[in-house]
């Protein structure tokens, strides 16, 4: 039997889709009743025995605008990866329980059917077919079906699954009034908005990085990329496609984003936002967005921290602004992946994204329908200036006036040394700025000397000429604890902003981050010998090649490394071990910012591969427990002194795990002396997402109060509640009887 090329022009038949459509229906309606759309459409009675036939007709409509715009998919290989088991589970999870498609399922069989040799990706990029972009295309074409049906019930709910996720799953958790309500109104005949934006108020923008006085253009840049970012007649952002600043690492890519940024920020009615875009799959770009969410307090409705889907939901959420927002400059910084563009920002958005795109990459991959920007070394006459502007005044005007003196010679040494590259220049010329007796020919001898030092070529072969100036940097760092900060801060992920807090703990400087401070005091004097980026928020950044460097310091001396790493971890822990600290920090910061801080610590003591994360894996699952409580205003210190305490101290106990040490302990609670096995109900009442909470207070003996919690309700559930209540107050008071009020 001969297996037909997957490059076969295939004819795509009526009776083809018919078969695609069927075969994706056979995989993924089984427990439809399971599905969101599933038990939306139960709850609606509106669910038909024919169900599978509309559904089928649904996807034979999608496969027929799908192929008719996309004719260069019109492949054997494209319709063998339709009929996969696999990928019609994928398509199937997606439209009835709106999970996001695992990326690297379909990609292992993108490349099963069409192949991964040379040739292969040769006709992949001559026929102009982008992989990445088969499932997102599929699912646009799903959603314009829906769309050209919403007079059908079953599609406005089939709609609003794919588009709002989050509505349905809260409404599914609510009472039988709000669902049906929800129901009406998907089902009063009102079209959706192809992306629903909730927020009245646009988000704030994020730009972390300083406007940077230093900044040296080439000759010409600005105007170039204007013309390929804006309309010039009316200077409104036009989606001309994606905008790609490639280029060697420590050539500038990143600090020429931020300057033309700031440069035309009046640009964007609708916002600037930066995003770290590292990582090599979707759920890395999901994490990254996610945190942009909560950095710029953008989050959906009904936002819950503790939900195992809060990341995917906010990610989703801050999308779909940049998708129906056109007036938006999305700056990705830094990317891994640049297909991951075309592929999990129209999945997380739910649809294409109408803002502005600019990212920027050290991959020259070259992707369809993308204007890159080859962003140049600089040159000459831009490099003295960086390297000598102010510092040097008179050896500047000497050298650029063409002097021949054994100074300006070894000026221009000095740029070409190190390659022109602007991250170089920099630390050379504040190592010159530090020192004002250093002459550039004692600079250039010194540098000559540490060029013999080549760290990390194998990944980094554009970096060599960096790294002597990366010594000169070090050498002039004298305080262990500055030293160490440097090397803990390696530890976060590339080119990610860095919370100053989390090393202040982990080099015990504290958290505060001013001048007056040790924190602040380590902060600057790694700043003035380049080694740190200062950002926005008490955050911090390495530059990529600066952290690998960083990196090579700890292996360099792992005895000192390892001993570095053990001790930061025990000061990190030891911090939220003290329940009466950890309490003041709740109170603080607010309890949800708490547990959120919890969590930042608990990552990086894992990035740090340290086994005491268990512990704060603990404590964050216990607060995420205590959080019906302790998370509400209600349940304040003021109103009840030491619950806090009491809570996390119980669970401990409970979980046989000894982990808090305090020194004080409050005056009054209720002290847990062994595990029980199980909670008692009677004793612990935890209340639903939404319901009314009410404190009271039982009056006992010694004028002392305990605490009650209650829902009304004056049907048959209240009354069942209030015969719990009354056989909770009979507890407590053998609690009290027995004498275990400490």
């Amino acid at each position: 039997m001969l297996i037909p090329d997957p490059f076969t022009p295939a004819a795509i038949t009526a009776g083809i889709i018919t078969n695609l459509a069927s075969t994706i229906v056979l995989h993924c309606v089984q427990g439809l009743e399971d599905t969101l759309v599933g038990r939306l459409l139960k709850k609606a009675k509106l669910i038909e025995p024919n169900f599978d036939e509309r559904l089928r007709e649904i996807l034979i409509k999608t496969l027929e605008l799908f192929f008719k715009e996309h004719p260069e998919y019109e492949l054997t290989g494209i319709e063998i990866f339709f009929c996969d088991p696999i990928v019609a589970q994928q398509i199937g999870n997606y439209i009835l329980d709106g999970q996001l498609p695992k990326q690297d399922q379909i990609n292992q069989k993108i490349d099963q059917y069409l192949g991964t040799d040379g040739i292969t990706r040769a006709l992949i990029h001559k026929r102009g077919l982008v992989p990445d972009r088969i499932i997102p295309e599929f699912f646009k074409c799903y959603r314009q079906v829906l769309r050209r049906q919403l007079s059908i019930p079953q599609m406005a709910i089939m709609l609003e699954v794919i588009e709002q996720t989050k509505t349905i799953v809260a409404e599914l958790q609510s009472s039988e009034e709000r669902i049906t309500s929800f129901i009406s109104k998907s089902l009063g005949g009102t079209k959706l908005p192809e992306h629903k934006v909730i927020h009245v108020d646009r988000p704030k923008d994020y730009l972390p990085f300083l406007h940077n006085p230093l900044f040296q253009p080439r000759p010409g840049e600005f105007e170039k990329l204007e013309a390929l970012l804006f309309d010039r007649k009316d200077h409104a952002p036009t989606r001309l496609g994606l905008v790609g600043m490639l280029g060697m690492g420590g050539i500038g890519k990143t600090q020429l984003a931020v300057e033309l940024a700031y440069r035309y920020k009046d640009r964007f009615p609708d916002g600037i936002f930066w995003v770290t875009a590292t990582g090599k799959n979707l759920y890395d770009w999901q994490h990254h967005l996610a945190e942009l969410a909560g950095r710029i307090n953008y989050l959906p409705p009904n936002d819950e921290i503790t939900h195992p889907e809060n990341e995917l939901r906010r990610a989703s959420y801050l999308c779909r602004y940049f998708a129906s927002h056109r007036g938006t400059l999305l700056i990705l910084d830094n990317i891994e992946e640049p297909s991951l563009i075309f592929s999990a920002l129209p999945i997380l958005a739910g649809g294409e994204l109408s803002c502005t795109i600019l990212y920027t990459s050290r991959r020259t991959q070259e992707l369809p329908n993308v204007v890159t920007y080859d962003v140049k070394l600089l040159p000459e006459k831009v490099a003295l200036q960086l390297l000598l502007k102010d510092i040097r005044p008179k050896l500047l005007s000497s050298v650029l006036a063409g002097s021949k003196s054994a100074e300006a010679k070894s000026a221009r040494d000095l740029c070409k040394k190190v390659g022109y590259l602007p991250l170089g220049l920099i630390h050379l010329r504040g190592y010159l700025a530090q020192d004002k007796r250093v002459t550039l020919i004692r600079l250039a001898q010194v540098l000559e000397e540490r060029g013999a030092i080549e760290l990390t070529k194998d990944r980094y072969l554009d970096a060599v000429p960096l790294f002597a100036t990366f010594w000169l940097s070090w050498e002039k760092v004298k305080d262990e604890a500055a030293r160490d900060l440097f090397q803990l801060a390696a530890y976060f992920p590339e080119a990610s902003p860095i919370p100053l807090w989390i090393l202040g703990l982990a080099v015990g400087l504290g958290e505060t981050n001013d001048i007056f401070e040790p924190l602040g005091k380590t902060r600057l004097l790694l700043q003035e010998v380049s080694l740190l980026e200062e950002l926005s928020d008490d955050q911090v950044r390495l530059h990529p090649l600066i952290r690998e460097f960083s990196r090579s310091l700890t292996i360099e001396d792992s005895d000192r490394g390892e001993k570095m790493l053990e001790e930061a971890a025990r000061k990190i822990v030891i911090e939220f071990q003290d329940l009466n600290r950890l309490e003041q920090r709740a109170q603080h910061v607010g309890y949800w910012q708490c547990l959120e801080q919890i969590r930042a610590a608990r990552v990086y003591l894992e990035l740090l591969d340290s086994k005491k994360a268990v512990y704060l894996k603990l404590l964050e699952h216990w607060m995420d427990l205590e959080s019906h409580i302790l998370g509400s205003v209600e349940w304040s210190p003021d109103i009840l002194p030491g619950l806090f305490y009491q809570q996390l101290y119980n669970r401990a106990v409970e979980e046989s795990q000894p982990f808090f040490e305090s020194k004080k302990a409050p005056a009054q609670w209720i002290k847990l002396l062994a595990p029980v096995g199980a909670e008692d109900h009677a004793l612990i009442r935890v209340l639903a997402h939404g319901m009314r909470n009410e404190v009271l207070a039982s009056k006992q003996k010694n004028e002392r109060y305990v605490p009650l919690t209650c829902r009304r309700d004056d049907g048959k559930r209240g009354r069942k509640q209030r015969k719990e209540q009354r056989i909770s107050d009979l507890v407590w008071q053998k609690v009290w009887s027995m004498g275990y009020w400490v």
